[in-house]
């Protein structure tokens, strides 16, 4: 289910800073305070919540909770491999 209402992360600040080194993606800072009551009151049923980070047509960075939830329906897309286990899949 993919909620169409933009849930902005409170508390949190994306940045890219003028003349940063290119392997600087970003720099977040984040209120404590507010960004713990954000979390705790947007978290999943199992504590985790799923944030992106975009650009705005501006310019400017910001992050949204991702909301996306696979359906019965879907299929895994990627598959993980754990330690010790079979390299061959790999492309690379």
């Amino acid at each position: 289910m993919q909620n169409s209402e933009k849930n902005f992360a409170n508390g949190m600040i994306v940045n890219r800073r003028q003349g940063a080194p290119e392997f600087v993606i970003a720099n977040i800072a984040i209120n404590v305070a507010e960004f713990t009551e954000w979390l705790n009151a947007n978290k999943n049923d199992r504590g985790w919540i799923n944030l992106d980070v975009k650009q705005s047509q501006n310019g400017k960075f910001y992050a949204e909770q991702n909301t996306w939830q696979p359906n019965s329906d879907s299929k895994p897309v990627a598959k993980t491999v754990q330690n010790g286990g079979d390299d061959d899949d790999l492309p690379f």
